[in-house]
């Protein structure tokens, strides 16, 4: 489901009749969904998959750069955002859209080419591999973050945190201001270390 009108009200329709209801087994929702999420009354026991990650550098934003894709740290800013509220929400798992493009960023779409971000970009002239801000932020969640994890309820600050299978707590938090000393309670423990300015640092509490 993409659409937050049209499918929103079809997911509506299906989810209460009853015998429609019965032949759904999970979903998946692209991020055209996230603003109606709450109100499609959604069985919480099933799997919810954000299947579509925004790409950024919007043509009908006024992108900043339609002959090339920025891949930069508001890139990742954004993309933070988009993995914290889709989580938040209740989802089961987030899909990256896309994982791997050359530097110009053309994805396969015909029908609505403009040059997108991606996790990594090949420069295909220097034949090199560049490794792009928003790939460091899914990996502050892949790396640690374990399947079957809980999420775990964060306060005062912007953070996600999780309790994997085995036990062990993981935290993720970004600083959007200057570079600072946080000191954050995990576990009964209180820890204390450095935030990097405009930036992220995960915990992983063992």
């Amino acid at each position: 489901m993409s659409n937050s009108q049209a499918d929103g009200n079809l997911l509506k329709s299906v989810m209460n009749d009853a015998t429609a209801r019965s032949y759904i087994k999970g979903y998946g929702l692209q991020w055209g969904m996230l603003d109606t999420y709450s109100s499609l009354g959604l069985d919480t026991s099933l799997a919810i998959w954000q299947t579509e990650h925004k790409c950024g550098n919007y043509p009908w934003q006024g992108g900043t750069d339609q002959s090339k894709a920025p891949n930069d740290h508001a890139y990742a800013v954004e993309s933070w955002g988009l993995l914290r509220d889709w989580i938040k929400k209740g989802v089961n798992a987030y899909s990256a859209w896309n994982m791997v493009l050359d530097t110009v960023g053309r994805s396969m779409d015909t029908v609505r080419p403009w040059a997108q971000n991606a996790l990594l970009a090949v420069d295909t002239a220097e034949k090199k591999l560049n490794i792009t801000p928003a790939y460091y932020v899914f990996r502050h969640l892949s790396q640690y973050v374990d399947a079957g994890a809980k999420v775990v309820a964060t306060s005062g600050g912007d953070a996600l945190a999780f309790k994997n299978p085995d036990g062990t707590i993981v935290a993720v938090m970004y600083n959007a201001g200057a570079a600072k000393q946080a000191v954050v309670a995990v576990g009964g423990k209180m820890l204390q270390f450095d935030m990097p300015a405009s930036g992220w640092t995960t915990i992983n509490w063992k």
